[in-house]
């Protein structure tokens, strides 16, 4: 169950429709319920994803469970109960903690049913500088406390969401690490970097490092721009850094500010399909990746960091930073470098170590693609196949 899809394409939601498609493909059958509003926006795909996608008539759930738990929960249980009866589910899945994973821990506690939780962002993680987390809501907070510890499993993506999950009482005993995955075939096919280049506006000659992820404060964008004017002074002119994904042109007045509106290119959000076929990520963003020369993720916060695996599997020289699930993924000076989180100059820094040094690149290439294997959905797929098929003898004994 997940309160939000692909009509809201994130990380989340782009693991789950992965998730749910190769294990579709194993042989297991699955459902995936939704709010009613959220299938209603997906309804121009749903029925062409390969799986059964359900709509799930709970109104008012995000608040009523803030404001009336313990009378929601009545209700809640009923409904669940129902679905259980018709479908005989054997394992049930709660997709981010609030609300899914609270309801589904809940309801699933008081009765022989196997329980997952997978947390992953904002729903786990607290960053009080720049008021992101679900959790500083102290209702929201107080349920996540008493209601996931009681999941049969918790799910976390970094060694950073399992030490979140022992801050509220979740044992180690109940955590797997399952990470994200990608589909590295996708990555590898040739395109012509310069016809991609020209379709998007993109100089043919210039060196460009890209980044991806919508326009939130976490992502530590204005971080970039700031290290981009860094690089400027240094004397480097021909290079530029494209953004990829939603508001990121809203950036362009800061870079503007800072003298650096030449060396930055913005693409909106990308579709989800191209000729009828749907793909997540999209061909468009792939491409992109192919298209550029390095990746600079300067994230302050992730619980995976995607994009770094993406720019792996697309073959790119690699920055990021030692943001809690960024820098445990990655090896500094071995297949990334790693700059201190919102430190713009160390963050320049080590984009002019790759500007400057050809062999670095080729390394950091190299050592990347070799370590976007461990993440392929062949092993991630098949990591998930194990909890649910081990969770499900469990619950016959």
């Amino acid at each position: 169950m997940s309160y939000a899809f692909l009509n809201d394409m994130g990380g989340s939601q782009i693991t789950l429709h992965g998730m749910m498609e190769r294990l579709t493909a194993r042989g297991h059958e699955i459902v995936l319920y939704i709010p009613s509003s959220v299938f209603a926006e997906c309804s121009d795909f749903i029925m062409r994803l390969g799986y059964r996608v359900r709509p799930l008539i709970l109104p008012l759930m995000y608040r009523g469970l803030k404001t009336a738990p313990a009378l929601y929960f009545r209700f809640l249980n009923l409904y669940f109960d129902r679905l259980q009866k018709e479908e005989n589910f054997d394992v049930w899945t709660g997709w981010m903690a609030y609300p899914m994973g609270v309801a589904v821990s809940q309801w699933a506690a008081g009765r022989n049913v196997p329980s997952v939780v997978r947390c992953a962002g904002s729903d786990i993680q607290i960053l009080s500088e720049i008021g992101y987390g679900d959790r500083q809501d102290r209702r929201i907070d107080r349920l996540v406390r008493e209601w996931l510890p009681r999941a049969g499993k918790m799910i976390a993506l970094s060694a950073s969401v399992g030490e979140e999950y022992r801050k509220i009482g979740i044992s180690d005993e109940k955590t797997a690490y399952i990470p994200c995955g990608v589909d590295l075939e996708r990555f590898e096919k040739r395109l012509d970097k310069i016809e991609i280049r020209k379709r998007y506006g993109l100089p043919e000659k210039k060196f460009i490092f890209i980044t991806v992820g919508r326009n939130h404060p976490k992502k530590g964008f204005r971080v970039l721009v700031e290290a981009c004017a860094h690089i400027k002074k240094r004397g480097f002119d021909d290079f530029g850094i494209l953004f990829v994904g939603k508001d990121v042109s809203s950036l362009v007045n800061y870079g503007r500010e800072l003298g650096v509106e030449a060396q930055l290119y913005f693409i909106e959000e990308m579709g989800r399909e191209k000729e009828g076929v749907l793909a997540f990520p999209s061909d468009e963003i792939v491409a992109l990746y192919r298209a550029s020369d390095a990746c600079a993720f300067p994230s302050l916060l992730e619980t995976f960091a995607l994009i770094v695996v993406e720019a792996w599997a697309a073959g790119l020289p690699v920055i990021t930073t030692d943001a809690p699930g960024c820098g445990e993924i990655v090896r500094d000076g071995q297949d990334a470098l790693v700059a201190h989180a919102g430190d713009s100059k160390d963050l320049a820094e080590k984009m002019i170590l790759v500007l400057e040094n050809q062999e670095l690149r080729k390394r950091l290439s190299v050592e990347g693609r070799r370590k976007a294997e461990i993440y392929s959905w062949t092993n991630i797929g098949g990591e998930w196949e194990k909890l649910f098929e081990g969770l499900k003898e469990r619950s016959k004994t």
